[in-house]
């Protein structure tokens, strides 16, 4: 028997050494590694920051910061808005011992124990709403003086507005009606941003 030579094969590069393919492998799980601790890191930021900020809104010096936003915002040509004693959570039912509307007279508008429950997430989707709404009594004392219209046209109103239920007594003054009034007022409202609205 005659043993064949063996064959020849043209020379091929020298294998990878395992520290070699070790650092190959390595360096993309290390940059998946350092992007996943970035990544996880800045959700639980985020998370302690929404949790806190939450628990701080729903502390005495966050209701007082709320509060300091409000007051005095100007509410079209109506006036301007002032609210006080602000209680419960802001972000799910709260209370206001009295809202009062202003114009350049004064007080024209005067609510007392308005009550407020509602939930913040329809807000994400430019609506705002309620379950409930309510008030012991809005007392409307005189007619207000309206601002001078500013001229623009108006546009839609900047999120729809959904109340499950409303309900107040309302007392018109012999400044803003001839006689005085005293009605017991409840429903629902739905205000869409445009289209049909209905009360």
């Amino acid at each position: 028997m005659t043993q064949e030579p063996p064959e020849q094969t043209p020379e091929t590069a020298p294998e990878e050494t395992a520290a070699q393919v070790r650092r190959k492998r390595s360096l993309p799980q290390l940059i998946a590694l350092i992007a996943g601790g970035i990544i996880g890191g800045l959700l639980v930021l985020a998370l302690i920051a929404l949790i806190g900020g939450r628990m701080y809104i729903v502390s005495d010096a966050g209701r007082e910061l709320v509060s300091g936003f409000v007051q005095g915002q100007k509410i079209s040509r109506y006036g301007r808005i002032n609210v006080y004693g602000l209680k419960g959570d802001l972000f799910d039912d709260f209370t206001l011992e009295r809202v009062t509307v202003t114009d350049r007279d004064g007080v024209w508008l005067d609510a007392r124990n308005v009550r407020v429950d509602w939930s913040y997430w329809p807000l994400v989707t430019r609506r705002f709403h309620a379950t409930e709404i309510s008030a012991d009594v809005i007392r409307l004392i005189r007619r207000p003086i309206l601002d001078a219209p500013s001229g623009e046209p108006g546009g839609p109103q900047p999120i729809d507005v959904d109340i499950d239920k409303f309900s107040a007594r309302v007392e018109l003054l012999e400044g803003f009606s001839k006689e005085y009034g005293r009605w017991d007022l409840s429903g629902m409202v739905d205000l869409p941003r445009r289209g049909a609205k209905h009360a």
